[in-house]
C-alpha cells in the first residue's frame, strides 16, 4: 500500500528518471566509505576521534534546549544542506554533488556501526543522497531545465523535505534520550 502512495504521488517515477545519477551516487558513497575502511587511512586522527567531526561541529552550532528546538534547527541545517547540493549541482553541472558524496558520505561519515545505533542517519542519508543525485540529475541537463520548470521532478522534493523531516525528528527525540539519560 505504501508503494501504491508513493507511485500515485510520482515518487516512483521521479526516482526511475534519475536512476543513473542515484546509482552514480550511492557508488562515489561505497567507495568513499571504502577508502575510509583501508588500514593506513583507518589509523588516522578522524578515525582516533581526536580531530572533530562533522557531527561534532554541528552538535555546537545546534546547542539543544527544548525538543521542537532542536527539531527545528536540525531541520533547516539539512534544508539548507539539501538545497545547497541541489542548487550547486546545477550550477557546477553536477560536478559538485559528485565530490561532495565521496567526501561528506564516504570518507567523513560515521561509521556502520552508528548506523545501527541512531536510526536518524539511514534517512538522512537517504535524503542526502536523493538531493545529490537531484543536483547531479539537474546539472547534467541544465539545458532542458532552462526551456521549462515542469521537467523537475516536484514530488521527489516533496519527498526529500519528508525525509529530511523524519531524520531531524528523529535526531531530536534521540539527543533528548540521551541528555535525560545523563542527568
Amino acid at each position: 500500500m505504501f508503494v501504491n502512495i508513493i507511485y500515485a504521488v510520482g515518487i516512483i517515477p521521479a526516482l526511475k528518471t534519475m536512476l543513473a545519477e542515484i546509482t552514480l551516487l550511492t557508488l562515489t558513497f561505497l567507495a568513499g566509505a571504502t577508502v575510509k575502511s583501508l588500514p593506513p587511512l583507518s589509523k588516522r586522527a578522524f578515525k582516533k576521534r581526536s580531530a572533530p567531526t562533522l557531527d561534532d561541529l554541528v552538535s555546537y552550532l545546534l546547542v539543544r534546549r527544548s525538543v521542537p528546538s532542536t527539531l527545528l534547527r536540525i531541520f533547516l541545517w539539512n534544508l539548507s544542506i539539501t538545497l545547497l547540493l541541489i542548487l550547486v549541482g546545477l550550477v557546477t553541472f553536477g560536478v559538485f554533488p559528485l565530490v561532495w558524496t565521496f567526501i561528506t558520505l564516504g570518507l567523513a561519515a560515521p561509521s556502520l556501526s552508528s548506523f545501527r545505533e541512531h536510526l536518524h542517519l539511514w534517512f538522512e542519508v537517504s535524503a542526502f543522497l536523493l538531493s545529490a543525485s537531484l543536483g547531479l540529475w539537474g546539472g547534467l541537463r541544465i539545458s532542458n531545465l532552462q526551456t521549462g520548470l515542469d521537467l523537475v521532478p516536484l514530488p521527489l522534493i516533496g519527498f526529500i523535505i519528508v525525509l529530511q523531516f523524519s531524520a531531524s525528528m528523529l535526531e531530536a527525540l534521540e539527543t533528548s534520550s540521551e541528555e535525560s539519560q545523563k542527568i
